[in-house]
């Protein structure tokens, strides 16, 4: 929930920061797709950014942009399943610049 309302209020004029657990082997061979693995825990070792949402056969998915370059996932990008009990725990730790 704290990420939806943070992305919401953001208006995606840039990223919001966040963490997850990128420690199973499904995230880390991830290729493509809108990703859930309903083992994933919500302890946090990985710094990811959000850069938007989308739907697709009406699935609901974070855009995440990871640090492993443009050879992981789709082109250094992962869709994250939303609404799928804090995949991960992507809403555990999130963060907005907030510019002056």
């Amino acid at each position: 929930m704290v990420l939806i309302k943070t992305v919401l209020k953001s208006n995606f004029n840039g990223l919001v920061a966040a963490a997850i657990d990128a420690s199973r082997s499904t995230f880390q061979l991830y290729t493509s797709g809108i990703y859930y693995d309903q083992h994933c825990s919500t302890i946090l070792d990985h710094a990811i950014g959000v850069v938007g949402y989308g739907s697709e056969g009406g699935n609901n998915y974070w855009i995440v942009r990871n640090s492993w370059g443009s050879s992981w996932g789709e082109q250094g990008y992962i869709r994250m399943a939303k609404d799928k009990n804090n995949m991960c725990g992507i809403s555990n730790d999130v963060n907005v610049p907030y510019i002056k």
